[in-house]
């Protein structure tokens, strides 16, 4: 996941990122993904 944060982020101005935990709804979902966006 780290390898694909990296390659994907703008490294003068990168996005916020947290860790969260979350009781997924269904079990073949593995990873759940939270997005903080700042707008003009």
């Amino acid at each position: 996941m780290n390898g694909a944060w990296t390659a994907w982020i703008d490294r003068d101005e990168p996005p916020a990122r947290a860790t969260v935990q979350a009781v997924l709804g269904l079990p073949d979902i593995r990873v759940e993904i939270q997005f903080t966006v700042a707008l003009p």
